[in-house]
């Protein structure tokens, strides 16, 4: 079937418009009924809006599951949330058990235990 490449934009377009779900081309084909073949052969991966539509449809996920994590109780969320936000001293303290202090050379070990 020959497809018009003004077509399969739009359609593509109007589909990342109505689905914010919508993160990958792969998506976009199923939705707009075309292989993935069809969908590159058109060179729509090239298209400076699509991108920008796959990247505002991310980013928009990706600021709801901080919100979530945010409001929830979970605490290995809110400690993926923390780590998000840490500086590079607090992940590395976050991310080891055992860290030198630098300035007395002394080995400083943390515990962490489950807050009930």
């Amino acid at each position: 079937m020959a497809y018009k490449t003004s077509d399969l934009l739009k359609r593509s377009i109007q589909a990342l418009e109505n689905d914010e779900q919508i993160i990958f081309i792969e998506d976009i084909c199923v939705e707009i009924g075309v292989s993935n073949k069809t969908f590159y052969s058109h060179k729509l991966h090239e298209s400076n809006e699509l991108k920008d539509l796959l990247l505002k449809n991310k980013q928009n996920i990706k600021r709801k599951l901080r919100k979530k994590w945010f409001d929830g109780n979970s605490q290995m969320l809110q400690l993926a949330l923390y780590k998000l936000c840490a500086n590079p001293n607090e992940l590395a303290i976050l991310n080891s058990t055992d860290t030198k202090d630098q300035d007395q050379n002394q080995t400083v070990s943390f515990e962490f235990t489950e807050v009930k």
